[in-house]
């Protein structure tokens, strides 16, 4: 972890700007973003081998909207989009989290959502079953899940 926390159960005191590097490849990272008034977490991955299409670089992220009643926290919006860079934004991307694509891609969205936060099927955080089946490098998403 390079800057900020990992997940912690106390969603509201997460940090607004995460940043999980690689220990072998500092250019594959994990960007977090925490807006605690709109309650929402962004979770944006970059890595060093990423995909191209028309000479774009493709990263990913997956988006979650919460809402809380006293300590239930309860994901009320998840999706996860497919973003484009043109070669020179995604290199500013590598240090810049605020930096935005162009076009988007959403594969899959759930609005209306009561699911919550800290489910767990077949002993795995639903939350992190999302990661794992989308996000390519694993040992941040594990790292991120790690204190929970």
């Amino acid at each position: 972890m390079e800057q900020g926390s990992p997940l912690s159960f106390n969603i509201p005191e997460l940090p607004s700007i995460s940043k999980l590097c690689s220990r072998d490849n500092f250019n594959n990272k994990l960007w977090i973003t925490h807006d605690s008034v709109g309650k929402s977490l962004t979770f944006e991955e970059i890595i060093d081998n990423f995909s191209i299409w028309e000479d774009k670089a493709i990263t990913q992220v997956v988006h979650l909207e919460y809402d809380s009643k006293n300590t239930d926290f309860i994901i009320t919006h998840l999706d996860h989009e497919y973003i484009f860079y043109t070669l020179d934004e995604y290199d500013e991307k590598l240090n810049n989290y605020s930096k935005k694509g162009h076009t988007k891609i959403k594969s899959f969205k759930i609005d209306k959502a009561r699911i919550p936060f800290y489910y767990k099927y077949e002993n795995e955080y639903f939350l992190y079953q999302i990661f794992d089946a989308y996000l390519k490098n694993k040992n941040l998403i594990s790292e991120y899940f790690n204190d929970i």
